[in-house]
């Protein structure tokens, strides 16, 4: 979450606040359940073992607990809330600028898209300012842009829409042939949002490639900036396990996207993106679903 005191509670705030039927759902809607069983377990379904710890220590137990119509309300708990509920959705409210248009993830005729490049721009400016050398290339994965912006005012809800995970910005080195095994394993699914290199698709590899405006070095040592999820081997960037001079900035993604938005505003700036001049084509249909 947001490193702001009260935007860091807000989720929790506004889920305690909302309705008490909603019960624990997984990744896909579905109701959770406990480990082994295909229900909620009740208190009485199981029995806690003999305790056989030294005297005073404290023993712990826990059960799933369907958070249901069958919990009672609690209207003192709720009184408590409205305080700091009300302050989490004023933050959230609030208008940090202007858009220039709505900035999409995804465009009818192209396959890469104003929110992502956005992103991919603002965490390669983020990087070079945090470590105070000029970054050659950043990416992220499509799959973790969350939301699109819209049209005109832009408040601070809409930034927490588009990157509501606390993905890091990551700096390192690789060599120019690693970096094209990393293209080559983003063009498998069509590519991601990048920026500071163009590269066309051709049956799932990436060819024609350029960084800036200077053909790609196999031999060279680039400065890539990325997210910590994809370090940390989500989707599965072989490559980057053999990177160098790692560099953990400790800057959000979004963090970065919210001194953008307010410094394109101070600058009396709409906020805006481009499209094209990245991913030029892709000719072949993506193996896989991104990560």
């Amino acid at each position: 979450m947001m490193r702001s005191s009260v935007v860091a509670a807000g989720l929790v705030v506004l889920a305690a606040c909302g309705s008490a039927s909603t019960a624990a759902r997984d990744d896909h809607g579905a109701p959770r359940h406990a480990e082994g069983g295909a229900g909620v377990s009740k208190p009485e379904d199981k029995k806690p073992a003999a305790d056989a710890r030294p005297a005073g220590e404290t023993a712990v137990s826990r059960n799933l607990v369907a958070v249901d119509d069958s919990v009672p309300a609690a209207p003192d708990l709720a009184q408590k809330l409205v305080g700091p509920r009300l302050a989490v959705e004023k933050e959230m409210h609030e208008v940090l600028g202007q858009s220039a248009r709505a900035l999409t993830r995804r465009r009818p005729d192209g396959p890469d898209g104003l929110m992502g490049n956005l992103l991919a721009d603002v965490m390669r400016t983020a990087a070079a300012e945090s470590t105070g050398k000029p970054v050659d290339v950043a990416f992220t994965n499509k799959g973790g842009v969350r939301g699109d912006l819209p049209k005109g005012p832009l408040t601070r809800g809409d930034i927490l829409e588009v990157m509501p995970f606390d993905n890091g910005i990551v700096v390192l080195e690789i060599s120019g042939a690693e970096l094209q095994e990393v293209l080559d394993r983003s063009s498998t699914h069509g590519g991601d949002p990048w920026s500071g290199v163009s590269f066309r698709i051709v049956d799932r590899k990436a060819v024609d490639v350029k960084v800036g405006d200077a053909p790609l070095d196999l031999a060279r040592t680039y400065r890539l900036c990325t997210n910590d999820y994809i370090v940390d081997g989500g989707g599965r960037y072989e490559a980057l396990k053999r990177a160098k001079n790692v560099n953990r900035t400790g800057i959000l993604i979004r963090d970065a996207l919210l001194a953008h938005v307010q410094r394109e505003t101070e600058a009396g700036r709409l906020v805006d993106s481009t499209v094209g001049g990245r991913i030029l084509s892709v000719d072949a249909p993506p193996e896989a679903k991104p990560e």
